[in-house]
């Protein structure tokens, strides 16, 4: 055999073991990839799930808040409500003429998200506190406007006290709470001067939440709903009595997660990442909204839809790997044998090629001596 064609032969058996380990990795790459590929094939399906939940819920959120801005309209733009504010007209009479207005508003609309209507002078003071829940329905709205001021009008009890703790920056649209302890989403609107803008009052609206807000997502599922501007919590699944709260208040699990999240993209409006808690695995999605500064947030818990998948996932790649390592190991024993048989034949062929040529040197000196003869 030449020489060239033997070192050409001994390099390729020599890079043999390197091109498999090369290739291996190349494969233990592969199945981390697969089964990375799997991870988030599952994740996108829940985050499916999730959006399509969000999509049930988000029309009815803009077209309640719609619905709500365009029937309040007539309580704080009317020109009769500004003129009796404006006019400077004694506050008992006032409020009897706002009660009686804001009454006839309700039996007019027959909303049954409206909790309460309430106004309030520009110092924040209650002049009516209308709770239709439960305040005794009037059932001849004229004889109330011709009675007595002193004796007609009230200011509910269980909406009076809510008042103290209005947002100081006049939120417009913040959860309160009742002295029962109902959250109703309370929504403030500005009357304002007709001519000099100037802050003559407020009217504010409260709306159960329930009625808002309706969720049914199931034990494993939790729906926050909070406001992006305030970082306040606008409704809890879990808890609807967290409502009104801080996000690091009422959700602290929650805060660490959001705070990853990617800056907004003009084309998507939604993120789907993972977190733990306390060892449990759970999948976020975030979306926000565009009618309101809210966002909604979906938490699946996912322990029980991955954690077996995953670890016979995980199982199967790890005997895979291991596979590949024997079948490794093995190729290395049978290179390396040949490998060894090849320079022990390659010595073998020199010895032989040394002894022939002792040989023919013999042959030759044998004819030499036998021509001088």
């Amino acid at each position: 055999m030449p020489a060239k064609s033997i070192v050409f032969e001994s390099i390729r058996t020599r890079h043999i073991p390197l091109v498999f380990a090369v290739a291996s990795l190349l494969l233990a790459a592969l199945f981390l990839l697969f089964y990375q590929l799997v991870s988030d094939s599952i994740d996108q399906a829940f985050e499916q799930q999730n959006l399509a939940s969000h999509a049930s819920i988000v029309p009815r959120l803009k077209e309640s808040r719609e619905t709500l801005i365009n029937q309040t309209r007539i309580l704080h733009v009317s020109r009769g409500i500004r003129r009796q504010f404006a006019s400077g007209t004694d506050e008992a009479n006032l409020a009897q003429s706002l009660d009686v207005f804001a009454r006839r508003w309700f039996e007019r609309n027959k909303d049954p998200s409206i909790r309460g209507v309430s106004y309030l002078n520009a110092r924040h003071e209650p002049i009516v506190a209308i709770d239709f829940q439960q305040d005794v329905q009037v059932e001849d709205l004229g004889q109330l406007a011709d009675g007595s001021p002193e004796t007609v009008v009230r200011v509910s009890d269980v909406i009076r006290g809510s008042f103290a703790a209005l947002p100081a920056n006049e939120m417009d649209v913040h959860i309160a709470t009742l002295a029962d302890g109902t959250k109703v989403l309370r929504s403030l609107f500005r009357i304002n001067h007709r001519r000099t803008k100037a802050l003559l009052g407020y009217v504010v609206v409260d709306q159960s939440l329930e009625e808002v807000i309706d969720w049914a997502g199931g034990a494993d599922r939790r729906l926050v709903v909070y406001d992006r501007e305030h970082g306040q919590l606008i409704y809890d699944s879990e808890d609807v009595g967290r409502a009104g709260l801080s996000l690091a208040t009422g959700a602290p699990e929650l805060v660490q997660p959001l705070a990853r999240l990617p800056v907004k993209d003009v084309d998507e409006n939604h993120f789907t990442s993972r977190f733990a808690v306390e060892s449990r695995t759970y999948l976020l999605t975030h979306e926000e909204m565009d009618a309101l500064p809210w966002a909604l947030v979906t938490t699946v818990l996912m322990d029980a839809y991955i954690e077996k998948p995953e670890f016979q996932g995980f199982v199967l790649m790890i005997a895979s790997i291991f596979f590949v390592g024997i079948g490794g190991v093995t190729i290395y024993v049978l290179v390396t044998r040949i490998r060894n048989r090849s320079a022990a034949l390659e010595e073998a062929n020199q010895i032989v090629s040394r002894h022939n040529q002792m040989l023919e040197q013999e042959l030759t000196t044998a004819h030499d001596m036998q021509m001088r003869l």
